[in-house]
């Protein structure tokens, strides 16, 4: 725990600023060391066609547990790069697409540093969690009264397959 304040005390407190239009927001303050976690320091990379390739790694609802830190990071490997038009902006984008999104837990002592906690994973495994069979994204995490309630978005088809199958999903330890 101490790690953790210590890594606390070395943050910025953010500021508000005026913007261009007159309007004040808070901006945050950036940490030196971002990003925090890479793909390639928690195991997250595959091999295509000889190469090493990391894979994406996205930072989900973090809790502290027995004075650490967990995060619940929505992890995927073996994707694809797809682009498209985006008709708001008018621009080219790219999105990954035909992938399975995995929840890994990450675990860390000052609240920087994070390693895989024993290779756990929340996945959809066409079982008991069928509002999941894809992926499960962008998890958050909260305590109430001893469990910890989970919420998400589970895909019912793969990404990016035109039929608005995501859906909010809530789970609890």
């Amino acid at each position: 725990m101490e790690a953790i304040i210590e890594t606390a005390e070395n943050l910025g407190e953010g500021e508000i600023v005026n913007t261009s239009s007159g309007e004040k927001v808070f901006r945050l303050s950036d940490y030196i060391g971002n990003p925090v976690i890479l793909p390639e320091e928690i195991g997250l990379t595959w091999e295509e066609d000889g190469e090493e390739k990391p894979g994406a790694v996205f930072n989900g609802g973090a809790e502290l547990i027995n004075g650490k830190v967990v995060i619940l990071s929505r992890c995927q490997k073996n994707y694809g790069r797809e682009s498209y038009f985006n008709i708001k902006s008018g621009t080219k984008r790219y999105r990954l697409s035909n992938y399975v999104s995995e929840v890994w837990p990450l675990i860390s002592e000052d609240g920087i540093s994070f390693k895989r906690y024993k290779n756990g994973a929340i996945k959809g495994d066409g079982g008991d969690h069928g509002d999941f069979l894809y992926c499960i994204e962008d998890i958050r995490c909260v305590k109430i009264d001893g469990r910890y309630i989970l919420t998400g978005c589970g895909k019912l088809k793969p990404p990016y397959d035109g039929s608005n199958a995501d859906r909010i999903a809530i789970y609890s330890t």
